[in-house]
């Protein structure tokens, strides 16, 4: 099953490069209390494990890469400017929220919602973003440019444009109680899966 390193304090990813490495089974887990945050660099600093955020992590700068997917309950404060890149299968459970007007951003993999998430500010260029039980309100811009919605809820305070020449697609049922709008690409329905 591998080793944990389990974070309850401060780690601070100051460089560009590859940090948390999956070279063996492994996951990182920040807990209640702890705090991982990327406070200088302009490039990108990367965890190759799988994540799981319990705390709070504070992305004041560059991009943070979470390449192996993982689960939150925990905070996310993203500065103007700055990225959480979410690639792998990752869920967002109750609790789970962002502020700042930094981003959150789906490349690839599935991530499902599976408690009620606030997030500021969410860009959906790949992947698929899947509701499993829970809703999900982006309250400044939910950016769909690709990639596939699959039985998601959009709460009633989400705001979501649809953009960009590349095809999107939707399967199960995709409830909008917010605002949303088109400006460019097709909306298709999926095979389900």
């Amino acid at each position: 099953n591998g080793s944990t390193f389990s974070n309850s304090g401060i780690i601070d990813l100051q460089g560009d490069g590859l940090s948390f490495d999956t070279s063996q089974p492994g996951t990182l887990v920040n807990e209640v209390g702890g705090t991982l945050s990327r406070t200088v660099g302009i490039g990108t600093a990367t965890i190759d494990l799988p994540f799981t955020n319990n705390g709070t992590v504070d992305v004041d700068t560059g991009i943070l890469r979470l390449t192996r997917g993982g689960s939150s309950s925990g905070a996310y404060d993203i500065a103007n400017g700055a990225v959480l890149q979410i690639s792998g299968d990752f869920t967002f459970n109750t609790g789970a929220s962002s502020t700042g007007e930094g981003v959150v951003s789906i490349t690839d993999g599935t991530t499902s919602i599976a408690g009620n998430t606030r997030l500021s500010n969410l860009q959906v260029p790949g992947g698929t973003l899947r509701g499993t039980g829970g809703t999900l309100t982006v309250t400044n811009d939910l950016a769909w440019t690709g990639g596939t919605f699959e039985d998601l809820i959009l709460g009633s305070d989400s705001n979501t444009t649809i953009s960009g020449g590349t095809t999107k697609s939707f399967r199960g049922t995709v409830s909008n109680a917010g605002s949303i709008v088109w400006t460019q690409g097709q909306i298709r329905p999926g095979a389900s899966g």
